[in-house]
């Protein structure tokens, strides 16, 4: 019997353990593709989020913002070379 309840205690703190998400900065999705992918589609999806989710949601946006502003300045001082 009490290898069984062992066994039932180490599947809760598995499953409770494996529902917390990481906590994801904007320096950590800028540059990661697959990282904000994964992240687009559990924002586009998500029903009911917890604090943490809101978070990296909010830092995925950021960081794409950013990679936006910074490939606008990429074209922007490229439309002045001359190309041959």
């Amino acid at each position: 019997m009490e290898l069984t309840m062992n066994k039932y205690i180490l599947l809760v703190a598995v499953f409770l353990l494996s529902a917390c998400d990481s906590s994801y900065s904007v320096s950590d999705f800028t540059g990661n593709h697959e990282l904000m992918e994964k992240w687009v589609i559990k924002c586009q999806k998500v029903t009911n989020p917890s604090d943490t989710i809101i978070e990296n949601c909010q830092n995925l946006q950021k960081a794409q913002m950013q990679e936006l502003d910074k490939a606008t300045d990429d074209i922007i001082k490229n439309m002045g070379k001359k190309r041959y």
